[in-house]
């Protein structure tokens, strides 16, 4: 068997990443793992599994069923999910039920709460479960699974044991506001039999609150966690989640939990604008960093990718033995050839985008200004060309959002192209929300800005701004941007020895032929 191909690891300057433990080969599987968790968004739950995000019921062509315990979300196998022949957790179910009648405005919360319900369940199972006595016992399975999928949290940024990676202050208010409901799902999981077969607490648990001398309240207290647990836990998922796009063929919603609307978008035109079904959190990928020109691609198998024979994908562990990979398989593939000691990165964001945009999003979402040598030379260039760098203080960005009314008309030129741009972003990490919304709209209007100047940019200078990229850069680019300007995915062979390249986003393939071809036509 072959030695794994990259290795958790300190990296000087950048916190824990992942490095090449041997010379790899375009096109190989770096990382190939299942998801520590997923959670589908509120825009889709009436649309996607809750637990793996199939938009299909196992083995048809219908939409997933109901849950039988909450009727709130979907479950892709008669009440449970094929990943893993579970329902969602209790508490989960509970926590369902309890937010059922939340508002547009909660979205967001009830997506928080969502999550911090699956943390819960996992700490219920990994907590009342039998003590292991049979490796071949699903109890025993379930509470060594739990335990595993719980110490794989632990793992991501922000970590516990490092005091420097501070948690953003809406996670700390977040943690706060929910844990009534929080309390109050564990509160009546505990009450109820478990569907799963999970043990639980005493039938018949008033869901009163937790008095602090209880035994049992301490317990369930401690399945709740603690405000600051749960803050750490929400900015994990805020830092770490990788976005799962709807399937190209599918449409947004158009009216949230109708059956005929769910019906009509999913119908809809191959042409219409990608939404986020949901996110997954994964052990290894999560803890790559970012690069602006990066040495993976991430696919993912929610739409069934690495089934597809003419995708050309590496089979699971060599032999596919007519297994099929489970939909949360995500696979880290090389872009390129990456030496043994070199870093595993990945772009958090669509290569190609413009300069001061890229680093307005990685700021405004991971909380960093990327110094790669790209950037420097990029930021180089912009300051030469009296153009936005993605630097600016806040005053220079309330300046923008102040006069965001009279760009009005240019951002409605550059709409299609932010909105791709936006997806594509949301793809490789899961973008969400409710970042400040002040510093949003000012960074909006800095970019639509910025969009507006490139288009008044003549011919000559365009030229002379082309000339100056260097010609490795260019290459890069030719070879593994996606052509389609719509897009923004990165392209990389499925396996090593393909004579084709595939998109990341849209899935697009490219022959090594027509790449030379387009090459030679100029």
């Amino acid at each position: 068997m072959d030695a794994p191909a990259a290795t958790r690891a300190l990296v000087p300057g950048r916190g824990f990443g992942l490095v090449a433990s041997r010379d790899i080969a375009a096109g190989e599987t770096v990382v190939r793992e299942r998801a520590v968790l997923c959670g589908v968004s509120e825009a889709h739950r009436a649309l996607a599994c809750a637990r793996c995000l199939a938009t299909t019921a196992r083995g048809t062509s219908s939409r997933p069923p109901p849950c039988p315990g909450c009727g709130q979300v979907l479950l892709c196998a008669s009440g449970a999910c094929a990943r893993d022949a579970l329902g969602h957790g209790p508490i989960a179910c509970a926590a369902e039920r309890l937010t059922a009648c939340a508002s547009a405005a909660e979205r967001v919360d009830r997506e928080r709460v969502r999550f911090l319900a699956a943390c819960a369940d996992l700490r219920r199972d990994a907590a009342t479960a039998p003590p292991p006595t049979n490796p071949a016992d699903p109890l025993d399975a379930r509470r060594r699974d739990a335990a595993e999928r719980l110490a794989a949290l632990d793992r991501l940024c922000p970590r516990a044991d490092d005091p420097a990676d501070g948690v953003p202050r809406r996670d700390v208010d977040a943690a706060a506001r929910l844990r009534p409901t929080l309390e109050r799902a564990v509160a009546d999981a505990t009450s109820a039999p478990d569907p799963r077969g999970v043990v639980g607490g005493p039938a018949g648990f008033a869901p009163a609150g937790f008095a602090p001398s209880s035994p049992l309240a301490a317990a369930l207290a401690s399945i709740v966690g603690s405000d600051a647990e749960n803050a750490r836990l929400l900015a994990k998922e805020a830092r770490n989640a990788f976005g799962v796009m709807a399937a190209p063929e599918f449409a947004s919603p158009t009216a949230e939990g109708e059956a005929a609307s769910a019906a009509s978008a999913y119908a809809a035109s191959a042409v219409a604008e990608r939404s986020v079904r949901g996110a997954g959190l994964y052990d290894l990928a999560s803890a790559v960093n970012h690069a602006c020109f990066p040495n993976v691609a991430r696919f993912d198998n929610f739409d069934a990718a690495f089934d597809d024979p003419e995708n050309g994908f590496e089979a699971r562990g060599g032999v596919n033995g007519g297994v099929y990979a489970p939909p949360d398989e995500l696979r880290l593939v090389a872009v390129d050839r990456v030496a043994r000691g070199e870093e595993i990165v990945m772009s958090y964001r669509p290569v190609g985008e413009p300069t001061a945009r890229r680093r307005r999003g990685l700021r405004r979402a991971f909380g960093f200004a990327c110094a790669c040598a790209r950037c420097a030379l990029e930021v180089g260039w912009a300051r030469e060309d009296g153009t936005s760098t993605g630097d600016e203080d806040a005053r220079a960005r309330a300046r923008a959002a102040a006069t965001a009314a009279t760009a009005a008309t240019a951002a409605t030129a550059v709409t299609a192209v932010s909105a791709a741009a936006a997806a594509a972003a949301a793809r490789d990490h899961d973008d969400d929300d409710d970042d400040d919304a002040a510093q949003l709209a000012a960074d909006e209007a800095m970019d639509a800005s910025d969009a507006s100047r490139l288009a008044r940019v003549d011919a000559v200078e365009s030229a002379r701004r082309a000339d100056r990229i260097p010609g490795e850069y260019a290459m890069w680019f030719a070879r593994n941007e996606c052509p389609d300007p719509r897009c923004g995915g990165t392209l990389a062979p499925p396996n090593p020895k393909a004579a084709h390249m595939m998109c990341n986003y849209c899935g697009r393939k490219r022959t090594d032929a027509e790449f030379f071809a387009a090459l030679e036509a100029g």
